[in-house]
């Protein structure tokens, strides 16, 4: 990772998220790290494709599927790259070449937990990973509630 700050966007910007807009405190900041497009994060989404980070195989059988047929349709999974269920639907979504999302705890500079680093580069190759943390923060248990109730404001559409 080059020392040259990551792409942001304010709540000013156009290309801000209306629907994160909308929720009660809604991050300043969103940095961006990945070759998807920006209008990535206003296309249909499911979001928050999240689960029990120790989840069965069948679990984890399940949730790569969906995350595979969601991205073949088109719809972005949104995500929070943790190991287990969400990990999975990455891996779906990149398996259908559709889009996907990683929304991080931490800086946009970190990739956690650290065992998907190789998944966190994948997503940034053709979607995006994005984070209200500036640079250099590390993952904390507190800061996951946030992110969590960021992730039902991707747009939702039919």
């Amino acid at each position: 990772m080059t020392s040259a700050r990551p792409p942001c966007l304010t709540r000013r910007s156009r290309s801000y998220p209306p629907l994160l807009e909308a929720i009660h405190d809604p991050p300043r900041r969103l940095y961006l790290r990945g070759t998807g497009s920006v209008e990535m994060l206003s296309r249909p989404a499911v979001p928050q494709s999240s689960g029990t980070r120790s989840c069965s195989s069948y679990g984890a059988q399940v949730a790569r599927r969906l995350g595979r047929e969601l991205a073949a349709a088109g719809v972005a999974v949104v995500s929070g790259l943790a190991r287990g269920i969400d990990a999975e639907a990455h891996r779906g979504a990149l398996e259908a070449g559709g889009p996907t999302v990683a929304v991080l705890g931490c800086g946009i500079d970190r990739d956690y937990p650290r065992a998907h680093v190789a998944l966190a580069r994948r997503i940034a190759e053709v979607g995006l990973l994005i984070s209200e943390y500036e640079p250099g923060v590390e993952p904390a248990p507190w800061r996951f509630p946030a992110r969590i109730a960021s992730s039902p404001a991707w747009p939702r559409r039919p």
